[in-house]
């Protein structure tokens, strides 16, 4: 039991709210540190010492209800093996009981306070999936038997890729790694040790340059030329992507060049950040005279007119479905049978300079790479999808 940290219930005279209540906080001690977190509830002073002294009745149903929420602050701070305040108050401010749901949740929300919407609507979705296949669910119920039948569920039934599999997997996965690391769960009962979660190889595809010829010959309708354009963009832009084009400002324009910090690699890397350096080609001067936002931070409007991170990136994921229904339209209409979409821009770069034996160390740093080993196993996987062509060269006429 921890004796360093004490806890109790608290009304917070200090504060009235409309009704003349005040609320009812949860105070936490830690070694001479308070912190006080309010509770759902609220009350008067009369009523909150009434019930507090009261055994029997509405008003001792009450305390006890008020005092759920203290019990549930020493019930983790009793379950952790020490004190942390940022761990403490994931634990506390989770809803309900603590368990796998509610750990989904506090994730999802930690997500959403650091801009990485589109990772918590993955952990969302997975958190949804986990409770369609088992609606009452806990960590002890999760076992390498459990895992493989809720994958086979999973692509049996919902007919889910193995790729969403993966990703459903892999949230599950962390879900028990911080579970662990909060000391709320034992190791022993990690089941990701003898069970395997299914991948596939990634099936990147590259354009050579006659079907790039062809896609050029593609002259798009006023209401397509921007959305193909943004794909033009970001193969000339050295295959960036879409969330980093709609982030650029226009301070980022500088000396002919666009500088900027990948989204990706800020995210994930904290030290030792390194800029992506891209010549301005003669497309990105067009494209930006043509629909750049000046006057205004970003260059482009998304940004501009989509402050807040989670409708910012429904807007994006929109955005990127359309580029992509463009593209595919464009490159139909020109015969090529490949389905081509905004990633393929980022393989074709990346792939066309492999081709000319331009050095692996430029090809990093224009994808913004932070090992070579990414790129060579990136580059890797592009070439393999050239294995039909390869073959071909063994045919004996």
């Amino acid at each position: 039991m921890n004796t360093k940290t004490k806890v109790y219930l608290y009304l917070d005279v200090r504060k009235t709210l409309t009704n003349n209540h005040h609320p009812i906080t949860v105070v936490v001690n830690h070694l001479g540190k308070r912190k006080f977190y309010r509770t759902k509830y609220s009350t008067t002073k009369e009523y909150y010492k009434k019930a507090s002294s009261t055994k029997r009745g509405q008003s001792a149903d009450d305390w006890d209800l008020w005092r759920k929420q203290e019990k549930k602050a020493k019930e983790i701070i009793n379950t952790i093996p020490y004190f942390n305040w940022e761990r403490f108050e994931r634990l506390f401010k989770s809803t309900g009981k603590i368990n796998i749901k509610s750990y989904f949740e506090a994730k999802i929300k930690s997500l959403i306070v650091q801009n990485r919407a589109g990772t918590a609507r993955t952990y969302e979705s997975a958190l949804n999936s986990i409770l369609e296949f088992q609606s009452e669910i806990n960590f002890n119920d999760i076992t390498p038997d459990f895992l493989d039948r809720y994958e086979i569920w999973m692509e049996d039934v919902k007919k889910n890729s193995i790729a969403t599999i993966g990703i459903y997997l892999r949230n599950l996965r962390a879900i028990f790694n911080q579970a662990i690391k909060d000391g709320f769960l034992d190791r022993k009962f990690y089941p990701f040790n003898d069970y395997i979660i299914p991948s596939e190889e990634s099936r990147k595809s590259a354009l050579n340059l006659t079907h790039m010829a062809k896609l050029k010959e593609y002259n798009p309708l006023p209401n397509e030329e921007f959305y193909i354009g943004l794909w033009w963009f970001s193969f000339y832009g050295s295959g960036m992507n879409l969330k980093d084009i709609l982030g650029l400002k226009w301070t980022d324009l500088k000396n002919g060049r666009m500088e900027f910090y990948r989204k990706k690699t800020r995210r994930t890397r904290k030290a030792k950040l390194k800029k992506v350096s891209i010549p301005l080609d003669e497309f990105h001067e067009r494209f930006i005279n043509q629909f750049g936002c000046f006057g205004q931070d970003y260059i482009f409007y998304l940004y501009n007119e989509n402050p807040d991170p989670l409708t910012r990136h429904l807007r994006v994921d929109q955005l990127n479905k359309m580029i992509n229904k463009k593209i595919r339209k464009a490159a139909e209409a020109v015969e090529l049978d490949i389905d081509v979409t905004l990633y393929t821009a980022r393989h074709t770069f990346a792939s066309l300079l492999n081709e000319q034996n331009v050095p692996l160390s430029y090809i990093k740093e224009q994808l913004g790479h932070t090992d070579i080993k990414t790129t060579q196993h990136y580059l890797d996987s592009i070439d393999k999808t050239k294995e039909k062509e390869y073959r071909n060269y063994l045919k004996v006429s």
